[in-house]
């Protein structure tokens, strides 16, 4: 393990030091965060975020989409769909969502994988041409 100087190895930056030369270790320069679409859609476990069988997907069209074009949509990144259940946009914020109950936890992790942060139009070019646009709304009830 590297030390600075000093030797402290406890200190906040010595996770983020590179050694320079004959020079003491120096912090390296910050990460820029990423930069994501307000649109890109968000995937998260369901829950407190630990890894589950469970798959939120927001920011999908508003007022809501078609169940078995989710379903489609989905399945596509071979995984497999034990339940789907869609969350319209009932207060008109702009996006509606969907919860997936996967076949496990490793179903889950790929579907967050391939989709978070990506626009759905992207996804949804880099699937093929039979699949250009954005799943369809959900017929009126």
């Amino acid at each position: 393990m590297a030390t600075n100087r000093a030797g402290d190895t406890d200190s906040p930056d010595h996770a983020a030091c590179v050694l320079d030369g004959d020079r003491p270790l120096v912090p390296s320069a910050p990460t820029a965060p990423a930069v994501v679409s307000p649109t890109a859609l968000v995937l998260t476990f369901v829950g407190d975020g630990s890894p589950s069988d469970g798959v939120q997907i927001q920011k999908l069209p508003s007022p809501s989409v078609d169940r078995g074009d989710m379903l489609q949509l989905i399945g596509a990144f071979g995984v497999h769909i034990v339940q789907c259940q869609i969350l319209p946009d009932v207060e008109r914020k702009g996006s509606s969502g969907c919860i997936a109950k996967l076949a496990g936890v490793e179903h889950a992790q790929r579907l967050i994988d391939m989709m978070h942060g990506r626009e759905l139009n992207a996804i949804l070019a880099s699937l093929g041409a039979g699949a250009q646009q954005a799943p369809a709304p959900a017929p009126p009830r």
